[in-house]
């Protein structure tokens, strides 16, 4: 048996229906995780009424000039491919056997999307069919 807090809404059962099994010591209660008094009404006079008049709001700090001139002079740069990209096989069609270092041997069922976004679906040797992209994939086209 696990010595627990009793429940709060133990207070709440009317005491005909409640069975003690251990002794009630007066002497000793359980002390609330919780306040019991945030399930009450909120106490108004804790609650701000209207916005503060005083003080000043965080400032955001807005760029100068130059720095404004600077951002303009930016060119902004075409997508390059970001992370780990592998040259994908020419050879590598739908039907083509592949291995993949970690799935194993497996039958490449379909390939879609363009560029580095190709992708194909693979029924692996396992029963698994995983769709990998294939900049990533590092598949070694068995034929």
């Amino acid at each position: 048996m696990i010595d627990a807090e009793p429940s709060r809404f133990l207070e709440e059962i009317d005491e005909q229906y409640i069975e003690n099994l251990t002794p009630i010591d007066n002497k000793y209660r359980y002390k609330s995780l919780i306040d019991t008094d945030i399930f009450g009404d909120v106490d108004k006079s804790k609650l701000r009424q209207q916005k503060p008049s005083n003080g000043t709001p965080p400032s955001i700090r807005k760029p100068n000039e130059t720095q404004l001139r600077k951002l303009r002079k930016l060119k902004p740069q075409l997508a390059q491919p970001v992370g780990n990209t592998n040259t994908i096989d020419p050879n590598l069609a739908e039907g083509s056997l592949v291995n993949h270092t970690r799935f194993g041997r497996g039958k490449v069922m379909k390939i879609e999307g363009v560029g580095n976004d190709k992708k194909a679906e693979i029924q692996f040797e396992q029963g698994d069919i995983k769709k990998l992209l294939l900049r990533f994939a590092k598949l070694e086209v068995l034929k």
